[in-house]
């Protein structure tokens, strides 16, 4: 389950409408996503309420994300952390070619 500040989303929302892009503009952080927009309609509450519950999170013991802002409407920009980019490196060269394969939606 998702928590926020505004409460809790249910088990099994459907997450495939997320998108987690690098932002146009390198001074609004790393990456951005539609988080807020696609999840507000699940959380019965305005994606504004959405987006600056997910905004104004504490991401003081995240692993990867420094800070997120919101933008435009239902949009949050995240700055990551130094440790996050070491973190994929040191994972594509563990993973070798095997980096970024999956088996998720080949079904059991």
């Amino acid at each position: 389950m998702l928590s926020f500040k505004l409460g809790v989303l249910p088990s099994g929302i459907d997450l495939s409408r997320v998108v987690v892009e690098p932002t146009k503009d390198s001074s609004h952080g790393d990456m951005a996503t539609n988080s807020a927009m696609v999840l507000a309609k699940e959380a019965k509450v305005s994606p504004r309420e959405t987006r600056q519950s997910i905004g104004g999170a504490n991401y003081e013991n995240d692993m990867w994300i420094d800070r997120a802002e919101v933008a435009g409407p239902g949009f949050v920009n995240m700055k990551l952390k130094t440790t996050a980019w070491a973190d994929v490196l040191r994972a594509i060269l563990q993973l070798g070619s095997n980096y970024g394969r999956s088996q998720i939606g080949l079904g059991a």
